[in-house]
This record gives structure tokens, C-alpha cells and sequence, in this order.
């Protein structure tokens, strides 16, 4: 059955490969839409202080313009790359490794836009029909893709990532003192033999999953727990690879 979702695979500062699936011209002209007629409402209502004569004038305009050139930045970089618009559509902007994007990343996007709406739109739509990530002149520059959050089909392991979600074993711990975790509750998981290169992966997922796309988050989870899961002792049967993660990092924090 043919795909119709263009997909592309990026790899993660934790050197893990993942498949995301690119947003189309569809939705994003959408999202467009949905923000562009958000923008208008509050331009509108930056008009109010106008009310008061000069004064307001010189409160109006400055307004304006942090309305045009502020929403994309205050709503992608505060909610996980995700305008009221994208979150709609179910799309998200990311960086080019899947990560969240930055302020400066989304600034040179928001003012790029202006490229796009002087050619009506043209530009941007050309841009996105050719360019092999579905990106238009402002990601270009940026150094950033705009993905769907469906959850697809998980990519073959030879593709870095696992083909099924892991299930792990009950094995008997070794006798050795209990971890003290965070917040004072006790860690029987014997976790001694994950690597700190091991750890730090573990801890830059955690970090930043709040702000993957949901196949993403699941993928990278299951391919980093993947890696660890025979040097950790305890964890009950059919743990799930994010929680195993969670309970990684407070055992080994517990130990440090």
C-alpha cells in the first residue's frame, strides 16, 4: 500500500536515527489560516489605545509589530514548537535533528514569513511543493522542518530504531543496598552497568521529549531503552521504555 505521507529520517543529538513525517502543504496552509485570522483579532484590539489620541498611537503601533513578528516565536518556543494554528492541524515545527526549536530559529522564520505574504503566498508554496523536507524559504534559513504528530508505522531496526516496543524481563536483584531516588522513595533496580555516555543520552531524552513529535518520542524512547534494558535489574514486566528511562535516571541520581 503506498505511503502517502512524505517522511524523512533525522538523527538526534543522542545519535539515534528517527523517521518523522513531514507536514504537507495541506495542513500548513491550514495552520496558516487559522493563525493569520488569530493575528488580525489581536491587531484589531491593539487599535484600542488608540482611543486616547497620540499617546495611544504611539502604543498601537508598537504593538502591531510585536503581534506580526512575536506570535510565531512567544507560541512555538513556549509551546513545543506549536502555534494555536499548527496545534489545530496537529503539525509542529522542529529543528533539523527533531529537537525543539529556538528563539532565534522561529524569529528568522517569523520574518522570513514576510517573503512569503508579499508574493502571496506564492513563494512559500513552491518552496514546499520542491524542496525535499517540505520546507519553505524561512526554514531554509532557519534550520527547520514543520512535522505531523501522528503516530505511524515504527521503521525497520536497521534503521536505527526498534520495530516493536520492548518488553523486558523480571530478573532477580543482585544484593546490594536500595538507590534512594528523588523524593525520598526506594529504587530496588540495579543499574550500575549503564555507561555515564549511556546516562547522558538517557538524560537528554528526558530533557527534551516534551518537545518531539509523538512517533518520534516513542521511537527514540524505545531505541535508547532498547540499548539499556539487559544491563537493568528489577523492572517489572511489560515496563514501558519511557518509564524504564524515568526510572534509570532516578536510580543512577540515587547512586551519584
Amino acid at each position: 500500500m503506498p505511503q502517502l505521507e512524505e517522511r524523512l529520517i533525522v538523527r538526534t543529538p543522542e545519535a539515534v536515527d528517527v523517521e518523522l513525517a513531514l507536514a504537507g502543504l495541506g495542513s500548513r496552509g491550514l495552520a496558516y489560516l487559522v493563525d493569520s485570522l488569530c493575528k488580525f483579532i489581536l491587531m484589531l484590539l491593539s487599535f484600542i489605545p488608540m482611543a486616547a489620541g497620540t499617546a495611544g498611537v504611539a502604543i498601537t503601533v508598537p504593538l502591531i509589530f510585536a503581534v506580526y513578528f512575536g506570535y510565531d516565536p512567544f507560541f512555538e518556543v513556549r509551546r513545543s514548537g506549536r502555534t494555536p494554528g499548527k496545534r489545530a492541524n496537529g503539525i509542529r515545527v522542529v529543528s533539523l535533528t527533531g529537537g525543539p526549536v529556538t528563539f532565534r530559529q522561529s524569529a528568522l522564520r517569523s520574518v522570513l514569513r514576510l517573503v512569503d505574504e508579499v508574493t502571496i503566498l506564492m513563494s512559500a508554496a513552491l518552496a514546499i511543493l520542491i524542496s525535499k523536507k517540505n520546507q519553505r524559504v524561512g526554514d531554509m534559513a532557519a534550520g527547520t522542518l514543520v512535522v505531523r504528530e501522528t503516530l505511524g508505522e515504527i521503521p525497520d531496526a536497521q534503521k536505527g530504531v526498534l520495530t516493536r516496543p520492548i518488553h523486558l524481563r523480571r530478573r532477580k536483584t543482585q544484593e546490594a543496598p536500595p538507590s534512594m531516588a528523588p523524593g525520598g522513595l526506594l529504587s530496588a533496580y540495579q543499574v550500575s552497568a549503564v555507561t555515564d555516555d549511556e546516562l547522558v543520552a538517557v538524560r537528554r531524552f528526558l530533557e527534551r521529549r516534551s518537545a518531539l513529535p509523538k512517533d518520534a518520542r516513542l521511537r527514540l524512547a524505545q531505541t535508547i531503552a532498547g540499548g539499556i534494558s539487559a544491563k537493568v535489574l528489577g523492572p517489572p514486566e511489560g515496563m514501558s521504555a519511557e518509564r524504564l528511562l524515568e526510572e534509570v535516571a532516578m536510580a543512577r541520581s540515587g547512586l551519584s
